[in-house]
Order: structure tokens, then C-alpha cells, then sequence
């Protein structure tokens, strides 16, 4: 029988730092927060090799004093909790006193720090949790932590990390948090040598937005500030003419802590809906200032998910007052933050683009069909033209042959007579397939045509948004783009695909950007994905009115799809109502 022992510090270290320690990114997130809490005005991190290899976190802060070396890797000391009610008002972002052990119990650590007050500082090496090297060195204030080879004595854990292309996107998005949570703090972030971004310090929150995200988000930027109770609200967000296709650029900060809490960031998505599409998201950096003792962040060791007291209250009042706002700074400086917020020395000139005229079919409104029924809720009227048991049978081209074109109802369905039958055509699934297959067609034979601009456009991006067309570079050629990395945070494109508008190409590839930002994308289902976004958007929209000469067009193109009979979307474009069943209406024979 095996009796119960005490497991060692090292071992109970390293089981701990599974909790605590889950990636480079975790670590690094552990480190800096350390280093804000100890005052610091400058932090640089450099990585190699997805922070697996290497990481170095260094400031100007407070520094540590030689006398508490002894503590510094021990588990839960901390200078930031000495009574148990300083739990319920904590104000620093690090309290456990976890992290340093953890991460010297699984990785090769150097520690240098220096205290104002003293001449010199120290250095202090570990391996396996166990300082073998101490001495005292010359040192600027502050401290710089090295890390190297994190998981060198966890095979297991170090075999299953992410790649290396996911844990620096895991990274980039924690340091991005770190430099919108704390502007007052100019934050250094290189990767391989390279510099990734720096950002302006000094409190220079829109600095930070236009460094991290570029130009074209800034520009769509409303500033915004309310107070709810004791609970003081401000930040940003896109006004109605920005969106993306998912959450990623949604920023919950308390206690200039970055957090998430569902029902927060909800009720400010309320506040959008329906003012922009369907399955978009807005853009928004929201802070709140509370009282701590209402905040609970040791819901989770990774002080990430908090509750607040009265949270559903808070999130119903900032969802109507937001869109009140949100009202009321749209109809006075649509496209501008609010405040006008100086954009920093660096930021790129506007360069005019001259239009761009689109084909014959976008001169028409652009107006969205809504509320397609489906079939299911029209087979008492109707019934779809092909049943898909009998597709293969018959020929798929049979029903559009000979058609004589009556007219169209409520400026979206084409009605046809023939063979004591009427046809149905709805006119924007119609031409969102005969689109749909023609880019699909062009796209896997090459690529889809470009049309040089006459002026190039420069786009204003983010740094990560840069590197991730510069890795994707023949992809977005594919697509019909000729691009050309202007800096390290501006695109200059001059050439689009040439059956978009100017507006249509940038909304696009912010799309496929979204699209490729996703860890589990799979590259042919996304790219289908745009394509068929982009054909719904592009496609005769429904209440627009189109010529007879038009109609017999769109007729011919159907004749020439591999599938004429259901819109991109798997939805019919076709119905047929016979005589019978117009006679069953009009109760002129039995039904």
C-alpha cells in the first residue's frame, strides 16, 4: 500500500504551473503585468521561436531589492496581498504570487534587476526551479527577466504546444491588450529581431489605436463616454460604416484589466443591431472604471473572466444609452472620432482614387432581399423546380428553355409563362449564382482578373493584418489584387479584382483577412466562403427594377451554370406554380 507523502517544492511547481503557465503567451502575460504593477513607464518584450525558444521582458520600473531574493521564486510571496481584506479590493493586476515559480520550475530563467536607490543591481540564474548562479552586476533601474526553453523538462506539454505561426498570434493579441489597457506606458514589442510595434506611451490612447490597428479603422472611430450608477464608461467604436465578420476586435477593459464578460459585450453589440448587415460585428474598445470591491477577478487563475456586481443592469442601460449616442454621433461626424484625436506624426497621406464604374448589373439599387422563405414554408403554393431525387434524370436546363417573361412583382421576382405554368425567378439568387460561378470558375483555373488603379490607395493596417498578407501575398494576387507592403503598417494597393468597386475590393480583403486570422481556417473553404459573400453583395439586389432586355441576360447566363436551379446558398431560385395548383387556390377544382 502506498502511504501519503509531501510532494517536493520542484515537483509541486511544476504541477502548479500547468495551471498557472499554459503557453509563451501566458507567460508572458504572468511577466508584464508584473511589470505595470512596478510602475513602470517602458516595456519591451522580445520573442524567438513563438516565445518557445526565448523570451525577454524588460522595464524601468521599481526594480527588486537584493534583500528579497530569497522570495522571489517562491510560491504565493507577493508584495501585493498581506491580509485577507485586501482580496476583495484588489487594484494591482498580478496578486497570487504564482507565476515567477511556476515558470522557473519549467524553463531556464535569468533575472536582472536593479533598484533606484542602490548603485548596483543583481543577476540570478535557475534551472529546475533552483538558483545556481548569483551575482552583482551594473544595471539600468528596472529589471529584465530572460526565458528560455519553456517546458525544456514537460516533453508532453512542450510536444503539444500550438505552431509557431498560433502562439505568436496568441502573443501579439496579449501585448495588444497590455498597449490599449495601459497607454500611459510605451510598450516595445519585437519578434525575431524584428520590431512589431511601438506604441506612443504618455496616455495617448487613440495613438495606440492607429499604431496597433492602422488608419482605416481610426477614421471610423466615435468616441463615447456615460456613467451608469457609480460604474464611469468610455471608449471608442466604429461608427456604421465599419464592421468586421467577427468578434476579434472587441476590447472589454476594467480596472484598465483586460477581461471578458459575456453579458457586457453583448449589450454593446445590441446597440448595432440592425443599423449594420446581418453576422457583423462591430469594433469597439470599451473601459470601465469601478469600485473594486464589486469586481470579482479570481474567478480563474488566468484573472481573464470577472464578474461585477449588477452586471445585467449595467449591460441593458449601456445597450440604450449607447445607441442613443450612437445615433447622435453618427448624424454629426460620421466616419471621425468624436474628440479628433491627433494621428501621430507617421500616419500616411489620403491618396484620391479615381471611381471606379461597376457592371452593368450594379447600376441598379442596392437594396438586400430580405426573408427568403423556404421551401418547406411555400409547398402548399408551390413546389420547387427539380426535386433533388429526380436531378440527375432530367435535363437542368429544360425548364429555363422557351419561358416568355410577363413581368416582375415587388421589383425582386421575374415571372414567366409556360406550358400552363408560371415560373418564378428570384432575380438576385439568379444573379448571385450566375456571379458565384464565374468567380469560382476563374479563381480555380487562375486567378480572378485585376484592374490596375489610376491612382494607387493606401490602406492603413494593423501590423499583424501587414504580415499576414505578406505571408498570404500569392494568395490576394489570386484573388485579383496587386498589393505592396508600404511600410510596417500600410498597404499600397494597385490593382483590385476588376469586378468590384474600390469599396467592394477593401471590404473584401478585410474579409479574407478575418478569414485567415481564424487558427482552424481551412484556406479553399474560407476562399469559397468570400466569394459567395461577395456575389450575395455584388448580385442585382431585391426592389430594383430591371429592362426586359436585361431579363433575356440573365436567362442566358442560367443556361451556362453547372448548377442553375439554387443560389449559392443552397436556397431555390427558380419555383414553378402550376396550373392546377393556381386553380386549387381560386378553389376552381377540388383540392
Amino acid at each position: 500500500m502506498k502511504r501519503i507523502q509531501k510532494m517536493s517544492p520542484h515537483l509541486s511547481n511544476k504541477i502548479a504551473a500547468g495551471e498557472v503557465i499554459e503557453s509563451p503567451a501566458s507567460v508572458i502575460k504572468e511577466l508584464v503585468e508584473n511589470s505595470i504593477d512596478a510602475n513602470s513607464t517602458q516595456i519591451q518584450v522580445e520573442i524567438e521561436g513563438g516565445g518557445r525558444r526565448s523570451l525577454k521582458i524588460s522595464d524601468n520600473g521599481d526594480g527588486i531589492h537584493p534583500d528579497d531574493i530569497p522570495l522571489i521564486f517562491e510560491r504565493h510571496a507577493t508584495s501585493k496581498l498581506l491580509k485577507d481584506e485586501d482580496l476583495s479590493h484588489i487594484a494591482s493586476l498580478g496578486f497570487r504570487g504564482e507565476a515567477l515559480a511556476s515558470i522557473a520550475a519549467v524553463s531556464k530563467v535569468q533575472l536582472l534587476s536593479r533598484v533606484m536607490a542602490l548603485p548596483t543591481g543583481f543577476k540570478i540564474q535557475l534551472l529546475r526551479g533552483e538558483t545556481f548562479h548569483q551575482e552583482t552586476i551594473a544595471a539600468n533601474p528596472g529589471t529584465t527577466l530572460i526565458i528560455e526553453d519553456l517546458f525544456y523538462n514537460l516533453p508532453g506539454r512542450k510536444k503539444f504546444l500550438k505552431s509557431e505561426k498560433s502562439l505568436n498570434r496568441d502573443i501579439h493579441e496579449v501585448m495588444n491588450h497590455f498597449a490599449l489597457s495601459h497607454p500611459d506606458i510605451q510598450f516595445n514589442y519585437v519578434n525575431e529581431g524584428r520590431l512589431i510595434f511601438n506604441t506612443p506611451g504618455g496616455n495617448d490612447l487613440p495613438g495606440v489605436i492607429y499604431t496597433l490597428y492602422g488608419r482605416e479603422l481610426f477614421e471610423h472611430l466615435l468616441a463615447f463616454e456615460t456613467q451608469i450608477g457609480d460604474v464611469q464608461i468610455t471608449g471608442y467604436a466604429s461608427d456604421l460604416g465599419y464592421y468586421r465578420g467577427n468578434r476579434s476586435l472587441q476590447y472589454l477593459f476594467v480596472n484598465r484589466r483586460y477581461v471578458e464578460n459575456r453579458i457586457l459585450l453583448d449589450s454593446l453589440n445590441e446597440a448595432y443591431r440592425a443599423l449594420i448587415p446581418g453576422h457583423k460585428f462591430p469594433v469597439f474598445f470599451l473601459y470601465l472604471s469601478v469600485d473594486p470591491g464589486v469586481v470579482d477577478v479570481n474567478v480563474h487563475p488566468s484573472k481573464l473572466v470577472v464578474k461585477i456586481e449588477g452586471e445585467e443592469g449595467i449591460g441593458l442601460e449601456l445597450s440604450g444609452t449607447f445607441r442613443e449616442e450612437l445615433y447622435r454621433k453618427e448624424s454629426h461626424s460620421r466616419g471621425v472620432i468624436a474628440k479628433e484625436p491627433t494621428p501621430p506624426a507617421n500616419a500616411p497621406r489620403e491618396i484620391s482614387t479615381e471611381t471606379i464604374q461597376p457592371p452593368l448589373y450594379d447600376q441598379l439599387s442596392l437594396k438586400e432581399t430580405r426573408g427568403v422563405k423556404e421551401r418547406q414554408e411555400i409547398q402548399t403554393l408551390s413546389r420547387h423546380i427539380l426535386d433533388r431525387n429526380q436531378e440527375a434524370a432530367r435535363d437542368k436546363y429544360q425548364v429555363f428553355r422557351n419561358l416568355n417573361y410577363v413581368g416582375q412583382v415587388l421589383g425582386t421576382y421575374l415571372i414567366f409563362e409556360k406550358e400552363r405554368a408560371v415560373f418564378f425567378i428570384d432575380q438576385h439568387a439568379a444573379h448571385e449564382k450566375i456571379l458565384y460561378e464565374g468567380f469560382m470558375k476563374r479563381y480555380a483555373t487562375d486567378s480572378l482578373d485585376s484592374q490596375g488603379l489610376v491612382t494607387p490607395e493606401i490602406l492603413g493596417l494593423s501590423h499583424e493584418e501587414i504580415r499576414l498578407i505578406e505571408n498570404r501575398m500569392q494568395d490576394f494576387s489570386r484573388f485579383g489584387y496587386d498589393l505592396e507592403i508600404f511600410g510596417p503598417s500600410d498597404l499600397l494597393v494597385r490593382g483590385i479584382p476588376s469586378l468590384f468597386t474600390l469599396d467592394q475590393a477593401k471590404t473584401l480583403l478585410v474579409e479574407l483577412l478575418d478569414n485567415y486570422r481564424q487558427e482552424d481556417y481551412r484556406y479553399e473553404k474560407l476562399t469559397e466562403e468570400a466569394i459567395i459573400q461577395h456575389s450575395c453583395k455584388k448580385a442585382i439586389k431585391g426592389n430594383s427594377r430591371i429592362e426586359p432586355l436585361e431579363v433575356e441576360k440573365l436567362l442566358e447566363d442560367l443556361m451556362t451554370l453547372e448548377d442553375p436551379l439554387t443560389c449559392p446558398h443552397g436556397r431555390p431560385l427558380i419555383v414553378e406554380l402550376s396550373s392546377r395548383e393556381l386553380e386549387k387556390i381560386f378553389y376552381r377544382i377540388q383540392r
